[in-house]
C-alpha cells in the first residue's frame, strides 16, 4: 500500500515529466528543431529544460527525449551506452533542477549498470523529486547493480515515506535478495512501511519470503491482515506457477483454516486444487457434502479441473451422500467433463425420483450418451418441463454417427410422440442422411409424426424427398399441413442442385391438382425455374381461378432469371387484380436490380415500369434500382421525381447517390442539389447534395 507521501512525490515527479508539454498546450504550438539533435549539442539543450519561455522549453524536452530515443534505437548498443553516460555526467548540482529530473526519466528507460554510480549519490539528494526520479530510474534498471544500490539505501533509510518507496522497488523487481530485509520492515511500527513490505515479499515470492509471510501474518496491525492474506496467496501463486506445488500447496493449506475469511477460503481452495490434482478430490468431496453453499458453488466449478478417472469416480460416488440440487449440479459437471466413466452413475440418476435431478441427467447425456440411450431420451423428450427439455437438448447434441442412426431407425416404429420427437431431433441434427427414413413418415397415420417429418424435411431433405411432399398435398388436412407442406416443397425445389429431378414430381401432380394444393406447386415450378417449367405458369396466368393466377404471378415474381420480365410488365399493365400488379411489377423491379445488369438495361427496365407504376411504394423501388445505375440518364430520370412528395426523400437519396458515383456532375444538378437542400432534413443527404453543388458550381 502506498503512503500518502510517497503518492505525493509520484505525482510531483509525473508533473515535473510533463510540466513543459502541457505548458506547451496553453499557448502557440511548439515547433520541433530544424534538424535532428546530436549527442554533441546536449549542453545546448539542457538550459532551456529550465526556460521560463514556454517554446523554449518544449524545444529542449522534445530534443532531449529524441536524443534518448535515438540512442536507445533496437541494433545501437554502443550508442544507447554513450547517451547513457552523457546523460549521467550531467546529473550534478550544476543543472537546473527541471533538467536533472528530466535527464533521470530518459535514464529510466534507456539507463544500464554504466550509470548506476552516478544514480547512487541521487538517492540522498536534497530535492525531493530528484531523488525519487533517480530511485524509479534504478527500480526499472536492468542491472544486477541496481538491486545493490535499492537494497543499500533501504538500510539507511530513516524516513517511513522513503522506506515505502524503496521497498516498492525491490518489490517491483521481484528482488529475492531483498526479502530478508524486506522481511524484517513487517515489524515496523508505521503501517504503510508494513503494508509495502506485505505487498513487496508477495511481489518477490520464493520460500523465504513464504516463511516470513506465514510468521508475521498474526502480528500485523488488524487493518493489514486481508493484505497479509493476499500476499501470502501471491506467493503461492508464483511457487505454483515455477512448478513447486508441494510448497505452493503447503500455503494454501495454511489459509484455507476455518479461522480465515471466505474470500481467502475460497482461494486457498482453488490454489489447493491446482497445486493437488487428483489429491484434492477428497477436500472438494467434503467441500460438496457441507453446507457452505458459497463454497460449493466454487467447488463445483473445479470440478472440471481436476483431470483423471480417480475424480470421476470420487465425484460419482458422493451423488448418494448429497440432496437433490447437490447432486443436479454435480451431474451437470459430469457431463461437462464428458468422462465416460460416470455414464452409469447419470443413468442412474435418470431414474431418480426428482425431476431436476433426472432433467440434468438426461442433459449431461448429451455428451456421455449413445444409441442405447436413445429411447429413454425420446420418452422423456415426448413429456413436458425441463426434463422433457433436457432430453430434446441430448438428443440434439449427442455426438456419433451412430446416434443418428439409431434415432432414425427408432423414428419408424413406436410411441407417435417420441417418434415425432426423434424426428424434431434429427432436423436439429441437420442429419442429411436420415431424410430418406424422415421422408417414410411424410405419409405416416399420425398427424404430428406427419407434420414434424415435413418440417424437418425443409432442412434436412432434398430432391428425392419430393415426390412424397408433392403427393402429400393433396391428403394434406387441417390449418398447419398445407402450409408446412408449401414451406417445405418450396425450400426444397429452392435448393436442389438437380432441378430436372424436381420437375418430374411437380409437373405429373400439378394437372390433377385442386386449390391449394394447386397453388403450392405452381409456386414450386417458380423456384426450379427453366423452359419447362415456364410453359405451365405462364398458362396458369389465364386461369379462371383468381388464386391460380396469383399464385402464377408469385411464381412469375419470385423466378430465378430475367426471362420472365416480360410476362411480368404484361401483368403489371394488365390484370385487372391490384394485388397482381403489384406483385408482378415487385417481381419485375427485382430483376431489374439484379446486381449484374448493365445500367442501360437497368435505365430502360425502370423507364418502362414508371409508365406502369401507380402507388408510391412501387416509385420508392424504381428509385432504388436508379440509384445503382451511375449514368446521367438514371440522374435525369431521379430528378424529374424531386417535385412529387411522395418520394421526395426516396429521390433525394438516389439523386445524391448517383452524383457522388458521377465524377462530374451531370447538367442540371446544381438545381436538383439546390431543390433537395430545400425540403430534405436527412444529414447525409444534405452532406452530399452540398459537396454535389460545389464541384457542379465549380
Amino acid at each position: 500500500m502506498t503512503s500518502l507521501r510517497t503518492a505525493v512525490l509520484s505525482l510531483a515527479l509525473a508533473l515535473a515529466a510533463a510540466a513543459c508539454a502541457a505548458a506547451a498546450g496553453i499557448g502557440a504550438v511548439p515547433q520541433a528543431p530544424a534538424a535532428a539533435p546530436q549527442l554533441k549539442d546536449l549542453d545546448t539543450f539542457l538550459p532551456d529544460v529550465a526556460s521560463d519561455d514556454i517554446q523554449r522549453r518544449a524545444n529542449a524536452l522534445k530534443a532531449v527525449e529524441m536524443l534518448a530515443m535515438n540512442a536507445a534505437r533496437p541494433g545501437a548498443e554502443a550508442e544507447r551506452a554513450a547517451a547513457a553516460r552523457a546523460f549521467a555526467a550531467r546529473l550534478g548540482a550544476a543543472t537546473p533542477q527541471a533538467a536533472r529530473v528530466w535527464l533521470l526519466r530518459q535514464l529510466q528507460l534507456m539507463g544500464r549498470a554504466e550509470v548506476i554510480p552516478a544514480l547512487v549519490p541521487l538517492l540522498d539528494d536534497k530535492d525531493a523529486l530528484v531523488r525519487e526520479s533517480a530511485r524509479r530510474a534504478l527500480q526499472w534498471n536492468p542491472a544486477p547493480e541496481a538491486a545493490d544500490a535499492l537494497r543499500a539505501a533501504l538500510a539507511k533509510a530513516a524516513d517511513p515515506a522513503w522506506r515505502v518507496a524503496l521497498v516498492g522497488a525491490l518489490g517491483s523487481r521481484k528482488d529475492a535478495a531483498a526479502a530478508p530485509a524486506v522481511a524484517r520492515l513487517l515489524a515496523d511500527k508505521d503501517e504503510s512501511v508494513v503494508a509495502a513490505a506485505l505487498a513487496a515479499l508477495g511481489n518477490i515470492g520464493g520460500p523465504e519470503a513464504a516463511r516470513s509471510l506465514s510468521a508475521a501474518r498474526a502480528a500485523v496491525p488488524p487493518a493489514l491482515k486481508a493484505a497479509a492474506a493476499d500476499a501470502c496467496l501471491k506467493c503461492a501463486d508464483l511457487l505454483l506457477k515455477e512448478g513447486k506445488k508441494d510448497e505452493a500447496a503447503a500455503i494454501y493449506q495454511q489459509m484455507y483454516a476455518p479461522a480465515e475469511p471466505a474470500t481467502t477460503r475460497l482461494a486457498a481452495l482453488r490454489g489447493l486444487v491446482m497445486a493437488r490434482g487428483e489429491k484434492a478430490i477428497p477436500l472438494i468431496a467434503e467441500v460438496l457434502a457441507g453446507k457452505d453453499a458459497a463454497m460449493k458453488t466454487i467447488a463445483l466449478s473445479f470440478v472440471q479441473e481436476i483431470p483423471g478417472p480417480d475424480a470421476t469416480a470420487a465425484m460419482t460416488a458422493l451423488l448418494p451422500k448429497l440432496g437433490p440440487a447437490d447432486q443436479a449440479a454435480i451431474i451437470t459437471q459430469l457431463g461437462s467433463r464428458g468422462d465416460a466413466a460416470a455414464r452409469a452413475a447419470v443413468l442412474a440418476a435418470a431414474r431418480n425420483p426428482d425431476a431436476a435431478v433426472r432433467a440434468a441427467a438426461f442433459g449431461a447425456l448429451a455428451t456421455l450418451g449413445g444409441p442405447a440411450d436413445v429411447p429413454m431420451l425420446a420418452q422423456a423428450a415426448a413429456g413436458a418441463g425441463p426434463e422433457a427439455d433436457a432430453a430434446r437438448a441430448a438428443l440434439t447434441q449427442m455426438r456419433g454417427q451412430e446416434a443418428t442412426q439409431a434415432m432414425a431407425a427408432a423414428a419408424a416404429r413406436g410411441d407417435p410422440k417420441q417418434r415425432a420427437e426423434l424426428i424434431k431431433a434429427l432436423a436439429g441434427r441437420r442429419a442429411a442422411e436420415a431424410a430418406p427414413a424422415v421422408t417414410a413418415a411424410v405419409s405416416d397415420a399420425d398427424p404430428a409424426v406427419r407434420l414434424e417429418a415435413v418440417k424437418a424435411l425443409e432442412t434436412i431433405g432434398d430432391e428425392k424427398s419430393l415426390p412424397a411432399l408433392v403427393a402429400a398435398l393433396a391428403k394434406a388436412a387441417g390449418p398447419e399441413e398445407p402450409q408446412a407442406l408449401e414451406k417445405t416443397i418450396l425450400a426444397v425445389c429452392g435448393r436442389a442442385a438437380n432441378k430436372a429431378a424436381c420437375l418430374q414430381p411437380v409437373l405429373a401432380a400439378l394437372a390433377p391438382a385442386q386449390m391449394p394444393a394447386k397453388g403450392t406447386l405452381i409456386k414450386a415450378l417458380g423456384r426450379i425455374g427453366g423452359t419447362q417449367a415456364l410453359g405451365p405458369v405462364r398458362a396458369a396466368v389465364g386461369d379462371a381461378d383468381p388464386a391460380v393466377r396469383e399464385s402464377a404471378v408469385r411464381a412469375l415474381a419470385d423466378w430465378p432469371d430475367a426471362t420472365v420480365a416480360p410476362d411480368l410488365l404484361a401483368i403489371a399493365r394488365t390484370d385487372a387484380k391490384q394485388t397482381n400488379q403489384v406483385l408482378a411489377i415487385r417481381g419485375y423491379l427485382r430483376l431489374a436490380g439484379l446486381p449484374d445488369r448493365p445500367a442501360p438495361e437497368k435505365i430502360k427496365m425502370c423507364q418502362e415500369a414508371l409508365a406502369v407504376v401507380k402507388r408510391a411504394d412501387e416509385k420508392k423501388l424504381v428509385l432504388g434500382v436508379l440509384g445503382d445505375a451511375a449514368t446521367p440518364e438514371a440522374f435525369n430520370m431521379v430528378a424529374a421525381m424531386l417535385d412529387e412528395k411522395p418520394v421526395q426523400e426516396e429521390a433525394a437519396l438516389a439523386a445524391t447517390k448517383i452524383g457522388k458515383a458521377l465524377g462530374r456532375p451531370p447538367a442540371g444538378a446544381a438545381e436538383a442539389m439546390e431543390k433537395i437542400l430545400a425540403f430534405t432534413k436527412n444529414k447525409n443527404a444534405r452532406k452530399d447534395a452540398e459537396d454535389i453543388l460545389k464541384r457542379a458550381k465549380r
